[in-house]
């Protein structure tokens, strides 16, 4: 088998929400139409891509299709102590993966 890997595109959001769903780890992908959750992928990736704070990469089979994906967040832990506390009010009591934005 044949496979390539490269950067994401805006594009590829429509791959990736489908092999999300496949997957069928997330409630939130489960649990909503494809217009809702295609919404929210293509969101989050053009947020990734806008800046360097994320590599995100695809997997593509010999055919093209898009069968993994690889997401970073990097972090500048080696300019500060120790990591940033959050930029938000953490509630006291903990989300389920479907109530975050």
């Amino acid at each position: 088998m044949t496979l390539a890997i490269r950067k994401a595109h805006s594009h590829d959001a429509p791959a990736l929400m489908e092999l999300l769903q496949e997957i069928g780890w997330f409630h939130f992908v489960n649990t909503h139409p494809a217009e809702t959750v295609l919404a929210r992928v293509q969101q989050h990736l053009d947020l990734c891509l806008a800046d360097d704070s994320h590599s995100l990469y695809v997997v593509q089979d010999g055919a093209g299709r898009i069968i993994g994906y690889a997401n970073v967040h990097w972090l500048p832990y080696l300019f500060h102590p120790a990591p940033q506390p959050p930029h938000h009010h953490t509630p006291k009591t903990p989300h389920t993966p479907d109530q975050y934005p």
